[in-house]
């Protein structure tokens, strides 16, 4: 245990040092988003605010990889996608403080697994967030253990760690699923090897340091993960 403390510790250290060095020539780029190619991602998808009063889909997130089951194409059917949004978006105005407080598994995390698993089917993941999202506009803010949890949730859901930083790397939710995405995905691989995580951070999670747009999802990808 105390091995793994001071590897998480050293890993921490670095990373902050990095950061620190790249945040200047990095930060400048987080607010212009939308400068994408779609050479990797759905055709039909475009990329600015999330908008709902045309056909298109607006995207602000990095870009998604063809082959993304958490990913749903609301162009293709767009007024189910909104259609099932906006009633996950009710089922959530019905649960009140307690009901959001979830732990790994207690009873309110298996009903909201359940529920994930009846609305992905058709409206991804994607979708739950803007759910979710448009939830805290309308109603409450959710509570930040919950933002957290479902990125772990999300990323015990796949095997390609790449779909979920993808799925949760617009500035939604204060980050935080994004930061239950990371975290897992490094306590999963373990800190035992300090270059096979550092691999994992640099090279599967937080890959798109040079993604115009991204410098601020980026620098929140590579450090805030320790305060989880």
């Amino acid at each position: 245990m105390k091995h793994i403390k001071r590897n998480l510790i050293v890993f921490v250290v670095i990373v902050l040092l990095i950061v620190f060095g790249l945040h200047f020539s990095t930060f400048n780029a987080s607010s212009d988003f939308g400068s994408y190619s779609v050479t990797e991602v759905y055709s039909t998808t475009v990329y600015g605010n999330v908008e709902y009063d045309s056909a298109e889909y607006i995207w602000t997130g990095l870009p998604i990889s063809s082959d993304n089951p958490l990913f749903h194409d609301p162009t293709k059917d767009r007024d189910n996608f909104i259609s099932k949004k906006e009633e996950l978006k009710k089922i959530f105005s019905f649960y009140n403080e307690d009901d959001w407080s979830v732990e790994r598994e207690n009873n309110n995390s298996k009903i909201f697994k359940d529920l994930f698993d009846e609305y992905e089917v058709y409206i991804g993941w994607n979708g739950i967030f803007d759910a979710l999202v448009e939830h805290e506009k309308d109603y409450s803010k959710l509570p930040s253990n919950f933002k957290h949890w479902i990125g772990e949730e999300l990323y015990s859901r796949t095997d390609t760690p790449k779909h979920a930083v993808e799925i949760t790397s617009r500035n939604i939710l204060k980050k935080a699923p994004l930061h239950g995405v990371v975290w897992s995905a490094i306590e999963d691989k373990g800190l035992e090897d300090l270059d096979a995580m550092f691999s994992l951070v640099f090279d599967e999670l937080c890959y798109f340091k040079d993604y115009d747009g991204m410098g601020d999802q980026w620098i929140s990808c590579k450090y805030k993960q320790h305060n989880y």
